[in-house]
């Protein structure tokens, strides 16, 4: 009986406050050193004003919340950080839909590379065409 109150423990409410406001603190570590943007309904804004409510949460739900906080922590990866807002956006935990997204520098990086693949592919194009005309005009020169 003992093990069973243990597990119960771990999923209380208050719990689940003090982790969910140490992965917060992680994730706004992670923002900062990855140059993240965090967007709450769109809006570019700071975590501090996200007030979640754990009251009325059945066990799985706050299993699923705990194991979600716990993945945050563990992988730090902006998919287990999007994960996680949206299960607690889903529960109803929290009514605004949180996500994070890569910063403007990282976009204009991708936005470039795409531009330069299609270039490339144009200038292999071109470079194929080129070689079949000058191949054709010697060899029949030759004959």
């Amino acid at each position: 009986m003992e093990v069973q109150d243990s597990i119960r423990m771990q999923f209380t409410e208050t719990d689940l406050n003090n982790n969910y406001y140490e992965a917060i603190k992680t994730i706004t570590d992670i923002v900062d050193n990855k140059d993240f943007d965090i967007k709450i309904d769109g809006i570019e804004t700071e975590l501090i004003y996200l007030k979640p409510d754990f009251s009325n949460l059945s066990q799985n739900a706050r299993k699923n919340i705990a194991k979600r906080l716990h993945y945050v922590d563990k992988k730090k990866s902006r998919k287990a950080i999007n994960t996680l807002f949206l299960v607690m956006q889903r529960l109803g935990v929290i009514g605004s839909k949180v996500y994070v997204t890569l910063g403007k520098k990282e976009l204009d990086i991708q936005k470039k590379r795409k531009i330069w693949n299609i270039m490339k592919n144009k200038a292999q194009q071109a470079l194929d065409e080129y070689k079949e005309e000058k191949g054709s005009f010697y060899k029949k020169k030759l004959v």
